[in-house]
């Protein structure tokens, strides 16, 4: 009995880290983009870490889960880029502001 309720002990143990391991090397990514008026840039497609998001009335977005390390951000409008840039994602929330 002690061994099994060790050996499930340990598989939590190691599960746990694991899913924090994961979750450490992500961030949320917050941001606006503006046109170049400095008015929000609205329905304008942010992809980011393989991920994407629709700014909102306000030109906001928020992308989770974005791996650490150089990513591609994108900006589309329609079929189109009209931006794009590496940014180095390296905290678990960032913030970015982007004018076009």
């Amino acid at each position: 009995m002690n061994k099994v309720k060790l050996t499930s002990i340990l598989i939590a143990v190691i599960v746990l880290v694991t899913a924090y391991d994961l979750y450490a090397n992500t961030s949320t990514v917050l941001g606006r983009i503006t046109d170049a008026n400095r008015k929000p840039a609205v329905g304008v497609i942010v992809i980011l870490g393989g991920k994407y998001q629709y700014t909102d009335s306000n030109g906001r977005f928020r992308i989770r889960n974005v791996p650490f390390g150089l990513q591609r951000l994108e900006i589309q409008k329609g079929d189109e880029i009209i931006k794009e840039e590496d940014i180095e994602i390296n905290d678990s929330i960032m913030r970015i502001n982007i004018q076009l």
